[in-house]
């Protein structure tokens, strides 16, 4: 195959339905296992410049597959094609839906021109077609149920913790470095390149920015500290200067009703030493009247 086996299959499916057709259709629907979904959706398609998804495997089965090809149908795809298919994911209806199949691997695409109408089932395996209906009559029919079962021998948890422990490393190294060395070579080419969905690289830039906004959050939570602990300080020198400040009132108000105090009680003396004085002097004047009048008679 030529890069991922799904949307290869895809194409695959694609170019053999419009082989059938014998026209390039009008519109496309295709319903796909949630395994198909899962391993197409955001891969990179071979030889699309790039481009990704079930739909873009779809156009380019159908502008540059050849069916006779199988896991190679997208070979010899150019750079026309490519050109091609850019404008026709455009304009060409394509319909995706999850099929309710119990094939873990089951693709049926279906395409119509408007008068003619073509579906092909791929079942199993890549390139497994199982059908192939036109204008509602079956013209191919293929073995269904083929590796439906699959052979295996069921372990339970016990027995992998059991294995786990009890197998000698050695025996497995090459195997175990062999799927180490492939899965990290992978994962570093996805963490460089723009493949897939860019999940682990997404993935990496969010820790870096979550790291950021933590140290940004304990940077400012330090700043806001030192500000409130600055902000304390001020208040509290300022509450100690305004209790200063109501101590020296309360003295000074004390003085000061204790000089207003003694300076009515001067005024009072004063009042009461000019009432006196004016008591003599009227006294004085009625004598000094008198003593006038006898002098004068």
């Amino acid at each position: 195959a030529m890069g991922c086996t799904e949307p290869i299959a895809i194409a695959y499916a694609a170019a053999k339905a419009k082989a059938v057709l014998g026209t390039f259709p009008t519109s496309c629907d295709i319903a796909v296992s949630g395994n198909i979904i899962k391993n197409a959706k955001s891969v990179v398609v071979p030889h699309t410049g790039g481009m990704r998804g079930i739909e873009t495997a779809v156009v380019a089965g159908l502008v540059g597959g050849n069916a006779d090809a199988r896991l190679e149908v997208l070979s010899h795809v150019s750079h026309d094609d490519v050109e091609r298919m850019r404008k026709i994911s455009d304009t060409l209806p394509i319909k995706v839906s999850l099929s309710d199949s119990d094939y873990p691997f089951d693709i049926i695409l279906s395409l119509t021109d408007g008068k003619d109408n073509v579906s092909v089932r791929i079942t199993n395996r890549h390139t497994n077609i199982v059908s192939i209906i036109k204008n509602n009559e079956k013209i191919f029919e293929g073995d269904a149920t083929e590796d439906i079962e699959i052979k295996k021998r069921d372990l339970s948890v016990e027995e992998i913790i059991e294995f786990a422990n009890s197998v000698d490393i050695e025996d497995i190294r090459p195997t175990i470095k062999r799927q180490i060395d492939c899965n990290m070579a992978i994962a570093e080419e996805g963490l460089r390149s723009p493949w897939g969905a860019n999940i682990g690289k997404l993935y990496l830039v969010a820790q870096e920015n979550a790291k950021a906004i933590i140290e940004n959050s304990e940077n400012n939570a330090s700043i806001i500290n030192q500000e409130v602990n600055r902000n304390l300080y001020t208040i509290n020198e300022a509450h100690e200067s305004l209790e200063l400040l109501r101590n020296n009132i309360a003295e000074t108000s004390k003085n000061f009703v204790l000089e207003v105090d003694n300076l009515m009680n001067s005024l009072s003396v004063t009042k009461e030493q000019i009432s006196e004085n004016v008591d003599s002097a009227r006294d004085a004047k009625t004598q000094f009247e008198e003593i006038y009048n006898s002098i004068v008679k």
